[in-house]
């Protein structure tokens, strides 16, 4: 299912497909999927979206398949929470069977953190230079983090720094964001060689461990700058700062080793 509404000029030879995991998001959930597939209509980006519902209690469900009719989108159900590793490897697993080699996968947060503007810059810096991974980062020029708590500010910072230090890839600098633009054919590759392993951590390490594992490709990597708008994020952090300090020291070990 393609969007039927374009823009100026001719649609894009490549298609972008979205993964939105999805947990209790009933309140920004709707939104960000429309304002999402206005921005990629208006750019003439053919797109498909991929919601992971990871066991919401609430409405989520519903409010995606309101929007079905309409806007091109895949729901993948998971009958209980199993967290965002789980997630977005159900979402890439689904993307990567839908897509061609020269199409791109984008993987962001539902909650209105990750800006969705920031999504044809992705696009156009991968395609341009002709890299493997784009990254939505705070480190680069014009990004920020925006209303974050100083703990959870600092935990991200020294995460940040202690990956870039053992596991650098040329031209990231953020590597605890869930918010890139990957190469679909990369993401292929990287399937068939680990299968379920490629993501399993559980938790929000998943984010670094797949870019960790990603390494071995001699990926190129870049970044655009995000304003990381955790202000706009309704209600509490999904994130244990505990359970996840420890899944990184445990990923810091079995990669050193």
């Amino acid at each position: 299912m393609l969007s039927k509404k374009k823009g100026v000029g001719q649609p894009t030879p490549f298609k972008v497909f979205v993964i939105l995991l999805a947990y209790n998001e009933e309140e920004t959930i709707g939104k960000l999927i429309k304002e999402i597939h206005r921005i990629l209509e208006e750019k003439n980006i053919l797109h498909e979206f991929i919601v992971v519902n990871d066991g919401s209690t609430d409405n989520t469900e519903d409010v995606v398949k309101k929007l079905m009719k309409d806007i091109p989108v895949n729901l993948e159900n998971h009958p209980v929470n199993m967290g965002p590793g789980a997630a977005f490897l159900t979402g890439i697993k689904k993307a990567v069977s839908l897509a061609e080699d020269d199409d791109i996968i984008i993987t962001m947060e539902s909650d209105f953190t990750n800006l969705p503007e920031c999504i044809p810059l992705m696009v156009e810096k991968l395609k341009k230079e002709n890299l493997d991974v784009v990254v939505a980062s705070r480190f680069e020029k014009g990004g920020k983090y925006v209303g974050f708590p100083p703990g959870r500010l600092l935990f991200s910072l020294v995460a940040n720094y202690m990956v870039r230090f053992f596991f650098p890839v040329p031209g990231i600098r953020d590597y605890t964001i869930f918010y890139r633009a990957y190469r679909a054919s990369l993401l292929k590759k990287a399937l068939e060689i680990y299968k379920d392993n490629f993501i399993a951590s559980t938790g929000f390490s998943s984010n670094v461990e797949m870019m960790v594992k990603l390494r071995r490709f001699k990926i190129k990597g870049g970044e655009v700058p995000l304003v990381y708008r955790y202000d706009l994020k309704p209600g509490r952090s999904k994130m244990k700062v505990m359970k996840t300090l420890k899944e990184y020291g445990s990923l810091f070990v079995k990669s050193a080793g």
